[in-house]
């Protein structure tokens, strides 16, 4: 998975109906941790401090064309 993160990336978190992070005051950053497979999303709210990160990773190998 690739993101632009050079462009103004934002966000709204939600956890169930509550709404913790508003898109209009939000900033998204990520960093890859290619050895682990893992992509990292962080959503920032730069007023209040508080961030939410999330952690995705890789489960299935990526197919070349003669795999297929």
């Amino acid at each position: 998975m690739k993101l632009d993160f050079k462009k103004n990336i934002t966000a709204s978190v939600y956890i169930d109906n509550t709404k913790l992070i508003d898109s209009d005051e939000s900033k998204v950053y990520g960093k890859v941790d290619e050895d682990k497979g893992e992509l990292y999303i962080y959503v920032k709210n730069p007023k209040s401090g508080r961030s939410i990160k999330m952690v995705f990773r890789t489960y299935a190998e990526e197919l070349q064309n003669e795999d297929i």
